[in-house]
């Protein structure tokens, strides 16, 4: 680049050439490295759930996969009650080492955003906004970003699955982490 700005200033242009196909080149390999991502993070969650033979053990396991592939602080999974019971089934890591596993909560507690994620039957993304409100995904947590995706059964929506406060201040959840948790 000294030699060629040295020789021929007006030949400078000729470096950008090779500076856009390095910056393309740069941009497809991380949106492969990306892909290959997820791809691997659905593998492991498919492993996960075989390889363990007790629900509990298992849903704390997936909701710990969830937690490190979103890089975020709470993971929680909600399973509505069926029949004539009244109270949901809760399992949550997060935040820090907090752990509960199939707590017993009444559905009043889920919040408005387990009852707009029902009536819509598709997952939702909360991103962070400007004014760092909180979201209301249920009365135990006050979450800055937060995806949300219904768990459908045969004929009726199981349960909710909720991954929530990005780790970092800057980044959020976006359109792309939604299909994969939508995936999973």
């Amino acid at each position: 680049a000294i030699m060629v700005v040295g020789n021929d200033p007006a030949a400078l242009w000729l470096l950008a050439v090779p500076a856009l196909v390095l910056y393309l080149a740069y941009r497809a390999y991380m949106s492969e490295r990306d892909k290959h991502e997820s791809l691997e993070f659905l593998y492991e969650s498919t492993t996960i759930l075989q390889r363990t033979p007790e629900l509990d053990r298992a849903i704390v396991e997936l909701l710990a996969h969830a937690r490190r592939m979103f890089r975020a602080e709470v993971a929680e999974l909600t399973l509505v009650p069926t029949g004539d019971s009244t109270e949901a089934l809760r399992t949550s890591l997060g935040p820090d080492d907090a752990t509960d596993v199939m707590v017993p909560v009444d559905q009043s507690e889920l919040g408005k955003t387990w009852s707009r994620t029902l009536s819509e039957g598709r997952a939702l993304l909360f991103a962070r906004s400007a004014h760092d409100a909180t979201l209301d995904v249920s009365t135990r947590f006050r979450l800055r970003d937060a995806l949300v995706a219904p768990l459908r059964g045969d004929r009726s929506v199981l349960g909710m699955l909720v991954v929530g406060d990005r780790l970092g201040d800057v980044s959020t959840f976006d359109e792309e982490d939604l299909r994969l948790l939508e995936a999973l």
